[in-house]
């Protein structure tokens, strides 16, 4: 994953692609994550059913939103990239005022 600072908050992002159609057509799209790692532990047995007890960690980085192009493309501009991200970025400060209460 790649870092991003915008608004002085720290994202990172991760370009993914995924075919369409049957002849090829490609889109892009662009997640963002959250810089603070959620960190799970699995303890589980090592073949299945027998075999010694292990302990897994995993780190999973929240998903805050989704573009539905790709940000490193020469094609848009920085003030439409830009734009986009801070759209987005106001619609997540919003959700956080929702969950405090402040509603108005």
């Amino acid at each position: 994953m790649k870092s991003l600072v915008i608004n002085n908050r720290k994202l990172f992002y991760e370009v993914n692609s995924y075919e369409v159609d049957e002849y090829g057509g490609l889109n892009y799209e662009t997640k963002f994550y959250d810089t603070e790692p959620t960190i799970k532990t699995i303890t589980r047995k090592k073949y299945f059913l027998f075999g010694p007890v292990i302990t897994l960690t995993k780190e999973k980085y929240k998903k805050l939103f989704t573009l539905k192009f790709n940000v490193e493309n020469p094609k848009y501009k920085k003030e439409d990239v830009r734009d986009a991200l801070y759209e987005k970025l106001n619609i997540l400060k919003r959700k956080e005022e929702i969950k405090r209460g402040e509603i108005v």
